[in-house]
């Protein structure tokens, strides 16, 4: 089916705005919805200095308010390729905390599963201890052979 140039502009789920506003603005670049695509699929291909920079914004709020107040600033000491800088200079701060909410949720909900794991994991150690303790306690119990001795 062609696209319909009579609808408005769709919003980008990435940026949080239409892509035409994303384009119209004048530092950023021109992506249209299949290069962000692109991108986004690439995402684990970025350089570890913007993998910082993301990790960085997503837990420390004081960076990541400079991030998206100041990009330039708080980009600067990191080593990012252009696309990296462009595309962190246009990410959308509201669609980035909502991302870093739902990440902090799916974690928090991993968290537990793997603390009632621990914990289910240290009680069945807990039975084992006590049933080893038991088996030696009544072997220790247990009254000697006939004839077996501490031989002098």
């Amino acid at each position: 089916m062609p696209p319909n140039d009579d609808l408005p502009p769709q919003p980008d789920p990435l940026l949080g705005a239409s892509n035409d506003s994303v384009t119209g603005s004048s530092d950023a670049p021109d992506y249209g919805p299949t290069e962000w695509t692109r991108l986004i699929a690439h995402l684990s291909t970025f350089s570890t200095g913007a993998q910082q920079v993301l990790g960085h914004a997503a837990t420390d709020p004081v960076f990541r308010n400079q991030l998206f107040r100041a990009p330039d600033q708080a980009l600067s000491g990191f080593d990012l390729a252009d696309f990296e800088r462009q595309f962190l200079r246009v990410l959308d701060q509201r669609v980035f905390e909502s991302q870093v909410e739902s990440l902090k949720a799916g974690l928090v909900e991993v968290l537990s599963k793997i603390r009632i794991k621990e914990r289910m994991v240290a009680e069945e150690a807990e039975a084992w201890e006590a049933s080893l303790i038991e088996i030696f306690e009544a072997d220790d119990d247990s009254p000697s052979s006939e004839g077996e001795g501490p031989q002098a």
